[in-house]
């Protein structure tokens, strides 16, 4: 099984949404994906720098890290380029859904 996250970006946050798993029958008849509606799951903390309309860098931590870790590279690389970092759900400001949890909701 592939997991996918869908991040909605607004002007200061991300909002991450896990879509709903497909049943067999929906598998096996192809039909069902198109009515597939993800389920909030975080709202993670976002913060963009560089010249709108530049080519966007988007630089993603890893766990147990926060977008901080990016702090000594960002104004080399907002001169020339949008870039875009975020905490993971759970990470830094962004929020922690409620459990359980899974190593497969961490990717």
């Amino acid at each position: 099984m592939i997991a996918a996250t869908i991040l909605s970006v607004n002007e200061d946050s991300l909002t991450a949404r896990t879509p709903k798993p497909m049943s067999q029958a929906q598998r096996s008849s192809g039909s069902g994906a198109a009515e597939q509606q993800p389920e909030p799951s975080a709202r993670l903390h976002v913060v963009v720098d560089g010249q709108e309309g530049a080519p966007t860098v988007v630089l993603a931590g890893s766990l147990g890290s926060t977008l901080a870790m990016w702090d000594p590279i960002v104004p080399i690389l907002a001169a020339r380029f949008r870039v875009v970092r975020y905490d993971l759900r759970g990470h830094g400001a962004s929020s922690t859904p409620p459990g359980p949890y899974s190593m497969a909701d961490l990717g």
